[in-house]
């Protein structure tokens, strides 16, 4: 089966996102340190610090933790995230071209590069970046318990439907 055989609008979606990514999917939760170890070694991270941002990138950031802590998402307790540029190069220029895309009237009026970053918070253990695309790809890396494959459960198809995605984006539909 075919990405392009596969319509999110049908009823047959989820039934589908299983028979051609199932058997992709290897049950276990990886923990934070793993996760951020498998994307150096993927993309490249380099640390970085919020006072090492960018003016911009910090209003950016604090908009990015205000909106985070109304939906839920995040609850920053103590407020300690660690902070992780992206590394620009042949592995992550489609997340970076994805990006820029979406932004290119910000950074062409501001006359500024792009920059994608990864934010761990660090009470709670979860990730978020600037990049819809890269938070799949963080999403899978971050993995699934076995119990919620056997039970074929909505976090299963939401795991699933990040596979689907990345497919989507990557084969250009």
């Amino acid at each position: 089966m075919d990405v392009r055989d596969i319509d999110p609008y049908d009823e047959t979606y989820f039934q589908k996102i299983v028979e051609k990514y199932g058997k992709l999917v290897v049950s276990g939760v990886r923990t934070p340190e793993q996760v951020l170890s498998l994307c150096d070694n993927k993309f490249g991270i380099t640390p970085s610090s919020y006072n090492a941002l960018d003016h911009i990138e910090q209003t950016h950031f604090r908009l990015f933790d205000e909106r985070l802590k109304d939906s839920g998402k995040l609850k920053n307790k103590d407020g300690s995230y660690k902070f992780f540029i992206i590394n620009k190069n042949e592995a992550t220029k489609p997340f970076y071209d994805d990006y820029y895309d979406r932004n290119r009237d910000y950074y062409t009026l501001l006359k500024r590069e792009c920059k994608l970053f990864l934010l761990l918070e660090e009470y709670s253990g979860e990730f978020s970046s600037n990049s819809s695309l890269f938070d799949f790809i963080i999403e899978i890396l971050k993995g699934i318990a076995e119990e919620e494959v056997i039970n074929k459960t909505a976090k299963y198809s939401s795991y699933l439907s990040c596979y689907y995605t990345l497919d989507c984006f990557f084969n250009g539909i």
